[in-house]
């Protein structure tokens, strides 16, 4: 009875061979010949790839695909995607595919609420004539229980990636059979890198039916990672299956003669035979590498297989040592039909032979995400600070405020800051852009600025509010000992000194409103420069937060100044800047703006106060373009022009104009410079502290 079940199967095949395949129903295989250049391409490509293997080496690691995913369908425990990406295959491969079979397709069918980390998934690859997802998707969807998922791959000249000019499955060319085993393993090998380094899936496995089965054999054996390998109903070469089995009968022979009698190659059809049974030894996997865990590789195989002969199956199991050959009673037809649950149990216990990859691929994933994610802090840090050395080499207490909470924000540690610090001041862009300032874009400007005859550091003559920048070293004159000091300078207003003679002011103190806070502070008038015809005011005298600044007395409005030993009935205000106080202490009522925070410097010999030479200062001050404005705008607005306002308005804007220039050509000048062997405090600097 059991032998003639068997005969019974056996028959079925041949009869559903000869029906599908000795008709003129469709085609046969490989209507239109060999397929010239692209078969000598795939041979020369397999003979590299055999040579590499019996050398010792790998195969190279899967290019990493990324599928775009749309949702077909969900449910509470299930969800079934699409998705479609570009085949991986070289150049060479892809310009050799039809265009149509360029773009990979695939369904992805996954349980929801499940960790990739817990559950497995494999690639089903298609058989011989499965255009569609339908039957593999119905074949792994019950798995779901079991949390393993199921990717369906389209292979290539199949379904909605078959060539215009094809008819079903029958290939045009036999170089077209070995492009799409060549591209289905290339797009699987990736489809699993994917799974593992992307979606970090705990375990992954390959099978298929059939020609499938060939394919998910050579995935198998070239994946660099252990992978379950499930071939169902397969030969270990397509030889088998067309010069031995019943496709045998529906392959257009007598083209493949004629091809080559047009080429002056003449053979019998014994002789094409032996020639396709050459070029077809190519998708022989006994000549391919044992896979990295022959344990889970469960070869299922049918008892009565008119397609696949029982020696083609012991042949692989003898190839792949530690592998195993598991039978169902049927031939090639019926077996696919009634032992679907054989196929599940066994992709089942080819995943249990591999062992889970949570402890290693997971803590990967999560490693490779942190550091893209640093990676793009750094970048980020690195981009601001490329911008604020392109501004200027000189940073504010603003910029350097935002630097630091920056750092913080994307967990720039210290040696990554030098580090990235280094590489921005050795960048190619912003060396040009110093280049720049030292050369024809500032040096111009500064001796332009020098032929004037004016100090480069803005003249305190008329302005408002100026942006701060760090100081550098500074040194200017005191009547005391040495102290903690920086350059300042501040805007005042036209009028008469208090008192007439300019040398006898010395030593005086005075106390003198500032027009950015209206508040009075006090200073000890120190040196008369009379070049300039300028006082030298000097705060907070030998004190930690000292300042100073050289001041035309006689341009100060008597409402803005008051002398010691004056009436006693004027209110005097101090003012507090950024912790540092300003004015008489002893009489201050309330707190006014200051004048922002100060470097401390090491105390340092006194220098004559500033020439008509460059120099001098150390802060880079701007005056107020919009008060400047409003009073040459007043003066020129009047009815009747006072001559005398008029000439102080010309002397504003000729002063605005030269600091202006003097401003920018300072700018250059201490950007990258050093002022007596003492290096400026630039943010390279303090950051490095840092």
């Amino acid at each position: 009875m059991t032998t003639r079940l068997g005969t019974l199967h056996y028959v079925i095949d041949h009869i559903y061979g000869a029906f599908m395949h000795r008709t003129r129903i469709t085609p046969p295989f490989f209507s239109r010949g060999w397929g010239g250049p692209n078969l000598e391409l795939l041979e020369r490509m397999a003979k590299q790839l055999f040579h590499m293997y019996l050398e010792g080496h790998n195969c190279p690691p899967p290019p990493l695909v990324r599928p775009v995913w749309r949702t077909v369908w969900e449910t509470k425990t299930a969800r079934l995607r699409e998705g479609v990406f570009q085949t991986p295959c070289d150049d060479e491969l892809t310009a050799a595919l039809p265009p149509e079979s360029r773009t990979a397709r695939v369904a992805w069918l996954v349980p929801k609420d499940v960790p990739p980390q817990k559950m497995s998934c494999v690639v089903h690859l298609a058989g011989t004539g499965d255009h569609t997802y339908d039957r593999r998707l119905r074949l792994g969807g019950p798995l779901v229980k079991q949390n393993i998922a199921t990717m369906v791959l389209e292979s290539p000249f199949y379904g909605r990636r078959r060539p215009f000019l094809q008819r079903g499955a029958r290939l045009l060319c036999v170089s077209d059979l070995l492009l799409l085993g060549r591209a289905t393993i290339e797009e699987s090998r990736s489809l699993i890198h994917w799974l593992d380094v992307e979606e970090g899936f705990g375990k992954m496995g390959v099978c298929g039916l059939s020609m499938g089965g060939v394919h998910a054999s050579m995935v198998g054996s070239l994946h660099p990672t252990p992978v379950a390998t499930l071939p169902f109903l397969s030969p270990h070469s397509a030889v088998v299956a067309f010069c031995e089995g019943i496709l045998k009968y529906g392959t257009a022979w007598e083209a493949l003669r004629e091809e080559l009698a047009a080429q002056k190659i003449t053979m019998t059809l014994d002789e094409v035979r032996e020639r396709m049974r050459s070029v077809l030894s190519l998708t022989d996997v006994t000549r391919f590498p044992v896979p990295k865990n022959p344990e889970a590789v469960i070869f299922v195989a049918a008892t009565d297989d008119g397609y696949i002969p029982k020696h083609s199956v012991l042949e692989l199991q003898k190839a792949w040592p530690g592998s195993e050959v598991r039978w169902v009673r049927g031939g090639h037809v019926s077996s696919f039909i009634l032992h679907n649950d054989e196929f599940r149990k066994a992709i089942v216990d080819g995943l249990d032979r591999v062992d889970w990859k949570e402890s290693c691929c997971f803590t990967k994933l999560h490693s490779d995400m942190e550091a893209q994610i640093h990676q793009l802090e750094q970048e980020a840090y690195t981009a601001v600070l490329r911008a604020f050395k392109a501004q200027s080499d000189a940073i504010s207490w603003d910029k350097e405020s935002l630097i630091t909470e920056l750092r913080k924000e994307l967990r720039v540690s210290d040696d990554e800051h030098r580090e990235l610090l280094s590489r921005v001041n050795k960048d190619d862009t912003i060396q040009r852009i110093r280049d720049w300032r030292q050369g024809g874009g500032s040096q111009v400007l500064s001796r332009h600025a020098a032929s004037q005859g004016f100090d480069v550091v803005p003249s305190p003559t008329f302005s408002a509010s100026r942006k701060k920048q760090k100081t550098f070293p500074s040194y200017h004159p005191s009547i005391g000992p040495a102290g903690n000091r920086s350059f300042n300078s501040r805007v005042v207003s036209g009028g008469i000194a208090a008192d007439g003679s300019a040398e006898a002011l010395i030593g005086r103190k005075v106390w003198t409103k500032w027009p950015e806070d209206n508040h009075f502070y006090e200073a000890i008038i120190t040196q008369y420069n009379a070049v300039e015809g300028r006082h030298a005011l000097v705060y907070d005298i030998n004190a930690i937060n000292e300042t100073w600044e050289w001041v035309d007395l006689k341009e100060i409005p008597p409402e803005d100044i008051r002398w010691d030993g004056e009436e006693s009935g004027v209110a005097l205000n101090a003012g507090l800047g950024s912790g540092s106080i300003r004015g008489n202490r002893r009489n201050q009522s309330h707190f006014g703006r200051g004048r922002g925070p100060r470097i401390h410097q090491p105390r340092r010999e006194f220098l004559p106060p500033p020439t008509h030479q460059n120099g001098g200062g150390d802060d880079i001050e701007l005056f107020n373009t919009d008060l400047l404005v409003k009073e040459v705008e007043r003066v020129f607005d009047a009815t009747h022009p006072d001559p005398f306002e008029l000439d102080k308005a010309k002397k504003m804007l000729k002063e605005h104009e030269q600091a202006l220039m003097a401003a920018i050509a300072r700018l250059a000048d201490t950007s990258d410079g050093e002022i007596e062997g003492d290096p400026p405090y630039s943010h390279d600097h303090a950051m490095q502290q840092g």
